[in-house]
Formats: C-alpha cells, sequence, structure tokens
C-alpha cells in the first residue's frame, strides 16, 4: 500500500496501526518514496511476484526466463546495498 508523506505525517498513528495489523507501506514523497515500513516480526524476504512487480513498476523489463537471474544481478548491481536491504529486508 502507498501512503502520501502528508497523509503519513497527519496520522501516523493509523499508519502503525496497518503495519502492525501486518501490511507492508510505502510513503511516497513528492518525487520518490521515501519509506517502507513492514512489520519487525514479518520474516525477510518477498515473494517472486511481488518482485516481479515492484520491478515493472520502477520500469524494468525482467522478465522469468533463462536470464532472469542475470536480469535480477543487473538490478541489484544498479542499486546500493543500503537501498535494497531497506526494500529486502
Amino acid at each position: 500500500m502507498h501512503i502520501p508523506r502528508n497523509e503519513a505525517i497527519r496520522d501516523f498513528a493509523a499508519v502503525l496501526a496497518r503495519v502492525e495489523s501486518g501490511q507492508e507501506i510505502v510513503i511516497d514523497g513528492p518525487a520518490a518514496p521515501v519509506a517502507f515500513l513492514c512489520p519487525a516480526s514479518r520474516r525477510s524476504g518477498r515473494l517472486l511476484s511481488e518482485t516481479l512487480r515492484i520491478l515493472e513498476e520502477r520500469g524494468s523489463t525482467a522478465t522469468l526466463d533463462a536470464s532472469f537471474s542475470q536480469d535480477l544481478e543487473a538490478v541489484i548491481a544498479g542499486h546500493s546495498h543500503d537501498s535494497i536491504n531497506l526494500l529486502w529486508e
């Protein structure tokens, strides 16, 4: 679920309640996402289908084919490890 930054600021208690109920929330800034909130108890990892959806939203042309691992390695190489950890943990 995506929430604009100003909405998150205005009612952070509601945002936190959604996270506590198990939802993952992306807080969007004016130009790009600024935060990703998920329940602390959730194990790291993401469904492959979710990863593909996120890649598509970001303009990636990666597809689940014989060269998928190479596509994924290219995506990872194009981002800092800190931003990957924030999104995938």
